[in-house]
Parts: C-alpha cells; sequence; structure tokens
C-alpha cells in the first residue's frame, strides 16, 4: 500500500505499478494508493473513466475527497475486500497479501470502516463500511501479522498495535519477528565465553 514501493530493488524489476505484475506463475505485485483504488471503484460503477476524470478532475472535488473522512481506507479496504463482497471488479486471486503502513497509520486504516459504520447507518457508504469491517475482522477471510525488528521502539509499537486491534475490534494478530536470529550457542555458553 502506499504511492512508492523498495519491491523494485528486492525482485529486481523496473518498477511497480497499481496493473499487477507477473513475478513467477504464483505470485503477482502491485502498489495500490487510496486515488487509484477509488478510481478503478468508481469508474467500474459509472462505466467511464472519462466521466471520472470530468468530475474527479475538478479541483474542489479533488480538496473535498482529500479531506473526506476515511474515504481513503474505505477505497484501499474496499479493494481488499471486493472479493468476498462480491463488488466491484472482478478479483482473480485465492489470496491477497497486503503489505500496509507503518503501524500508527495501519491501525487508522483497519478502524475506519467500523468509525464509518457507526455514524452512517444507512445509504452506500454506511452499507459497504459495515461489510468491509465484518470481512477484515472475520478470521474466516482474514488473517493478521504484525512484523517487527526485535528493537525497542518497534517492538513497543507492535505490541500496542496489538492489543488495539484485540480490544478495538477484536482481531487476533500474529506477531512475526523480521531480522531476529537465534544465536548458535546457548546464553551459558556466551557467558561463559
Amino acid at each position: 500500500l502506499g504511492e512508492r514501493s523498495f519491491y523494485e530493488k528486492y525482485f529486481q524489476i523496473p518498477s511497480v505499478t497499481y496493473k499487477p505484475q507477473k513475478l513467477n506463475e504464483n505470485i503477482d505485485l502491485a502498489i495500490w494508493d487510496f486515488k487509484a483504488c477509488l478510481k478503478e471503484y468508481v469508474s467500474f460503477y459509472i462505466r467511464s473513466e472519462k466521466l471520472y476524470e470530468i468530475f474527479f478532475g475538478n479541483q474542489v472535488v479533488k480538496k473535498l475527497i482529500e479531506a473526506a473522512p476515511a474515504l481513503k481506507e474505505l477505497s484501499v479496504l474496499g479493494k481488499a475486500t471486493s472479493g468476498p463482497r462480491n463488488i466491484g471488479p472482478k478479483v482473480i486471486y485465492d489470496h491477497i497479501i497486503i503489505d500496509s503502513y507503518s503501524m500508527g497509520h495501519h491501525k487508522a486504516l483497519l478502524k475506519g470502516p467500523k468509525a464509518i459504520s457507526k455514524v452512517i447507518h444507512r445509504g452506500p457508504m454506511g452499507h459497504h463500511s459495515e461489510k468491509i469491517n465484518e470481512i477484515i475482522v472475520d478470521p474466516k477471510w482474514t488473517s493478521h501479522f504484525i512484523v517487527m525488528k526485535p528493537e525497542e521502539l518497534p517492538t513497543q509499537e507492535g505490541l500496542e498495535l496489538f492489543w488495539d486491534l484485540k480490544k478495538d475490534l477484536g482481531i487476533q494478530s500474529q506477531i512475526i519477528m523480521n531480522m531476529y536470529l537465534e544465536p548458535p550457542i546457548s546464553i551459558d555458553e556466551i557467558e561463559k565465553i
């Protein structure tokens, strides 16, 4: 998620775009930002990219979209959950793995649909928000992994995210320590050395 990716260097490819690129037989890679997700969703329903450009190209509308509460979160999570909800363009993947934002932004991302569904009870936005939230908290559809370095600040933030998601959304995350190596000798042997 985001506007830039470090996966170009990792996979040694020229760039990562919104349109999925095949890395191998079983893996495609794409980068999703909220504007592209929103454009795809709206264009699918109005069936005209030209109408989208006319309306959403307007500077006033652009400012309203930037300021709209949780619209960014709903557009990205709407795309991620569109398959199970049978909404929007057809999803051709069995699994979608999302490398999300930093921990604070990720927490806001996941809390957005629930907050909107509590405030807006009727209409498409309220309905979609509720359904998006149902998918992201249901372990049948979604698994959450918090990946953190075994350093003080990242570990503290990761554990805070773990407990916030559990308390606020009922999400049971799994924790993965990145860049952690088990020492090849025991602590006793280290102390003797």
